[in-house]
Formats: structure tokens, sequence, C-alpha cells
């Protein structure tokens, strides 16, 4: 391959030198002249020119002696050996760009008696139609002698783009010999052999519902196009492609005309479906939750277990995601939120100022914070809310309390007793001296089993007496509703006995 540089002072030289004006009349490769647009005798192809037209540079129409034959067409040119010397076509302007490799041939053809009169004939290159300083770009390299038609080719670059001519030199001695070197056929193109595309992958298996990228790189291409019908004017370009399949791409030089074509093959294989199913999808704290996943061959939970099956302890609500490859290496994902309840806070109220109690004495114990209570104590037990107990000893009371969410807590109560000696409590006799209801809303009544007279005392917590009633009846009403809520204490008096009783207003 040949290539060469004109400066820009020399072709400024060779303008003013040019004793002709130039035909303006350009061309992009490829360009090629089989003299078809000639149709009268020496008429040149649209702005050629010749150094003798008519005399030593001819054109025909037809066929004639001494070897004078097209090789495409009916039409084509010679050279006239006499007088001896060099002779030249010109072709028109054509438009070469830097950076391209071209190719640029001539056929040629001589009556053939072994003569060697044609020394030379050559391919050359030049920015104006005369022989001022031309390049040789492809040649004989000795006498041109063929009896058929034969190729001058060769392969060259320009430093800088622009418009040039070429020019088709034959050159004859006075030795006896061929009358015409004929030539047709004139070819000037890219070669295009430095137009190449690579495909890159990250991949070559296409999971459904996902995307590979697929790149390619396109030596001295500016313009490409996808099978797909995406194009792009770079010569990197991504692509993400959710499905397989045979995708090919063509890459094009708008300067030089040259196309290349490369193809990629891409395998699509499905993807797993991933499914999870909870043992519950909601849980108390401290409970625990099994998950089992399905629909693949691998599995790796977000708490980094790599089974197919985990149990899980969340203290919040919380979601759990796995993800399941298939022997594909295809890859899907699937999530499952656990809901977490709070346990109930159970308090448990006394209806005594304190958790110790007479023997003898009742007590009320209350519970809240749940739905649904169950207590025991002892060997019993009981449901509900509240429970009024007189325990003879000192006794823990457990309370389970239900929410809605059937969240289960316990809470206890411990309820200390004391013998209580220095106050009688009357009981078991026919003087026995009863209160009730405990605990009361307004009023509660106290009854006896005599007639006797009988003192009735009311206090409240800081020993203020608030009523006292002096009586016979063995049943009397006490009417409270002016008393707010709370600890009242009940002191009955009869002779020299005496009993006290602690009631509660609610």
């Amino acid at each position: 391959m040949k290539s060469f540089y004109l400066s820009g002072t020399f072709i400024f030289f060779l303008l003013l030198n040019s004793l002709k004006s130039q035909c303006t009349f350009t061309v992009n490769t490829p360009y090629s002249e089989s003299f078809a647009g000639v149709t009268n005798l020496n008429q040149l192809p649209t702005c050629w020119a010749a150094s003798n037209l008519g005399n030593t540079c001819l054109t025909y129409t037809s066929s004639n002696t001494n070897g004078r034959v097209p090789r495409t067409g009916t039409q084509f040119a010679s050279f006239y050996a006499s007088p001896v010397g060099a002779n030249f076509f010109y072709t028109n302007g054509i438009q070469l760009n830097a950076g391209i490799t071209y190719s640029i041939s001539v056929w040629y053809t001589t009556e053939y008696f072994g003569y060697t009169n044609w020394s030379d004939l050559s391919i050359l290159l030049g920015t104006s139609q005369n022989s001022v300083s031309l390049i040789s770009l492809a040649s004989t390299n000795g006498p041109a002698v063929s009896n058929i038609y034969k190729l001058v080719s060769a392969t060259f670059s320009v430093a800088t783009s622009g418009v040039y001519y070429s020019a088709i030199r034959a050159t004859s001695s006075s030795a006896s010999g061929a009358q015409y070197l004929t030539i047709d056929d004139f070819l000037i193109q890219a070669t295009c052999a430095n137009l190449n595309i690579n495909f890159v992958s990250s991949s070559s298996v296409v999971c459904s519902g996902t995307s590979v990228p697929i790149s390619f790189t396109a030596t001295s291409a500016n313009t490409n196009s996808w099978s797909t019908g995406a194009t792009g004017t770079i010569t990197t370009y991504t692509a993400n492609l959710s499905s397989g399949g045979t995708f090919t791409i063509v890459g094009t030089n708008t300067l030089s005309g040259c196309s290349s074509t490369a193809s990629i093959v891409l395998s699509s294989n499905p993807s797993p479906y991933i499914g999870i199913w909870p043992s519950t999808g909601s849980v108390c704290s401290g409970q625990t939750v099994t998950l089992t996943t399905f629909g693949a061959n691998n599995y790796t939970w977000s708490n980094g277990q790599q089974t197919n099956s985990i149990t899980v302890n969340p203290s919040i609500t919380t979601s759990y995601s796995v993800l399941g490859t298939n022997n594909s290496g295809c890859a899907s994902s699937a999530s499952q939120a656990i809901t977490v309840f709070t346990l109930p806070v159970l308090s448990i109220q006394s209806s005594l100022p304190s958790n110790t109690i007479c023997v003898g004495n009742q007590n009320t114990l209350s519970v809240s914070g749940a739905l649904s209570y169950n207590w025991t104590y002892g060997q019993n037990t009981e449901n509900g809310n509240q429970i009024t107990v007189s325990p003879s000893v000192t006794t823990n009371y457990v309370v389970v309390g239900t929410d809605a969410n059937d969240c289960v807590s316990q809470a206890s109560f411990v309820l200390n007793v004391k013998t209580c000696t220095g106050i009688n409590q009357l009981s078991q006799s026919q003087n026995q001296i009863l209160l009730s209801p405990n605990p009361f809303q307004h009023e509660f009544l106290v009854s006896s089993g005599n007639y006797d007279l009988k003192k009735i005392i009311i206090t409240d917590l800081s020993g203020r007496i608030l009523l006292e009633i002096d009586t016979r009846e063995d049943k009397l009403m006490v009417n409270t509703k002016d008393y707010s809520n709370g600890i009242y204490y009940v002191k009955v008096i009869s002779f020299d006995q005496s009993s006290l009783f602690k009631m509660i207003k609610n």
C-alpha cells in the first residue's frame, strides 16, 4: 500500500501552473469508469481530460482492429504508439479521505506478437489534471504486453482529505511493435479491510424477565444499526436484551461507504418462579415462624441461610427475602413480611392499701391490659378481670391475660395473711355480724343475729369519723351516697365486743 503527502505550498504551485481550468465534477468512492457514457469517437467521460485527445489518446464506441476491443460493454479507450513517449488520460475529481485505505485498478490489453514497445502502463495520483508531480500508485513495472485483458492495481491512502485526480499513463518507445494499448474498467474504491466489529457480552445466557448488556466495538465505523431496530452513531454501543436469539450489528463508515456485519447468538432460559410459604403470617413477640421456599434448586435468604426452609424469631415486624437459582443459572427472588404483635402488659390492683390482709377479711384483685383473663391460686381457677378472695394463708395469685391478637402474658400478686389479734370478728355464732356487699356502690347492709344495742362507726383511712349510728335493728341499710369512692373502715360495737371491717366503695 502506498501513501503520500502533498504540502499546501506545493499544491498552490501546481494550481498556478495549471494551463487550463479544472472541471468541477467531483465524485465519491466507489467510482468506476467503463466509458459507457461515450457516445462518439474520442469523446471523454464527464470531466475527464487527455494529453493528446484524438491522436495518441482515443475512445471508441465499438470494437476495432489491432486488438482494440472492450472488456465490458461496447465502449473503451486506447493509446496510440506514435509519436513515441508518455501520454495521459486524467479522471475527474475524486473525493478521498484520510484514514481510509483505497484500491485502484485498470484493465489493459495489446495486440500480441511479442511486442514490447509499450514500455510501461502506470496509474498515478495528483491534485490536478496535468503531469506535474504525480505520485505513482501502480505499474506494470516493465513492458505492458498481454493479448487478453490484464489487471494493474494497488492500494494506497492519502494523508489529507480532499479532491484528487487519477492519471493513467502509457509510455511507448521507438521500437516497432503493437500500435495500440487498450484500457477499460477503471475502478477506485475503499478496501474496507480496516473495518472490524467485535461483540462483548457479559453472558451468553439470557434469563427470561432479566437483561444482559451486549456491547460491540466497531473499528472505523461511524454509524451502526442493530437487527433489533436500534441505531447508533458512536463506535461503542450497549443494548439490554431480555430475550434470546441471534442479534446482528452492521457498522458503516460513511466516508468510505464500507460496512461490516457481526452476529452474536444468545440462548434464553426460563427464570424460576419463587414462592414463600410461612407457617403463619403473624406472631406474638417471642414466638417463632418457619418460612419455606420452593421453585428453584439453590436458595440464599436475606439472613444468610442457604436452605429451602428457615425458622426465625422476629422481635418486630420484619420482611424476609430469598434468592433462588435454577440449574441454568437464572435467578428470581421473593419476599414475605411477618407481622409481630407486642405482648399485653397486665396490671393488678388490690382493694387494700397494702398487700397484707387479716385472716377472715376479704380483698378484691382487679386486672387490666388484656381482653380475657384466667386466675390461678392454690388449687383454684377463676375467669374474669376481678376476683374477691379471703385467704387464710399467704397466697400467690397468678393471672394470664389474652389480647385481641391472641397474644398472652401473665402477672402475679402475693397477698400476705396475718392473724390480726385484738380485733374480734364475730363469726359462726348466733351473734355473727355481716356487712355486704363488699365492694359496694351507695349502700351496704349491716346484719346481726340479735336486737341488742349496737354502735356503727364509719371512718376514712385517716381515722376521721364520718358517721356514728346507734341501733337495735338486726338489719340496717347504711347510705353513703355523699361519700366518694374509696376505702372505709366500719366498726360495729355490741356490748363489750367489737368487729372492724374494711369496705370498698366503687
